[in-house]
């Protein structure tokens, strides 16, 4: 599964994309432009900073995950535990294979 959902995810996204459509035409975003969601050639595309992503945060926590676990590695856990949950869950190494994501664990967390 390394960067690329399953066939059956894939299928499921499918299905939304005429919903999601539907929405952004409601929308009207040619005539009430939002500064989010914009349209370019028949394409809807999200203009958001990089790092407002889980992707660039997992990237930026790892990294200084990463340094910490030579400048102060008491520290390193906390910082590697948060960019783990930017993916949903735990991951898991399989040679030849990749990296995969598994479910997210039950928040222990009470609100």
């Amino acid at each position: 599964m390394a960067g690329q959902g399953s066939g059956e995810q894939l299928e499921r996204a499918a299905r939304q994309l005429p919903r999601l459509r539907k929405l952004l035409e409601i929308w009207e975003l040619d005539q009430h432009p939002n500064g989010v969601v914009v349209t370019a050639d028949n394409s809807y595309l999200l203009d958001i900073p990089a790092d407002a992503t889980d992707a660039a945060r997992f990237l930026r926590l790892a990294s200084r995950g990463s340094e910490l676990l030579r400048e102060a590695p008491e520290q390193a856990g906390s910082v590697l535990n948060e960019a783990l949950e930017c993916g949903g869950g735990p991951l898991s190494w399989t040679p030849g294979r990749g990296c995969s994501a598994g479910p997210r664990p039950p928040s222990s967390k009470s609100g």
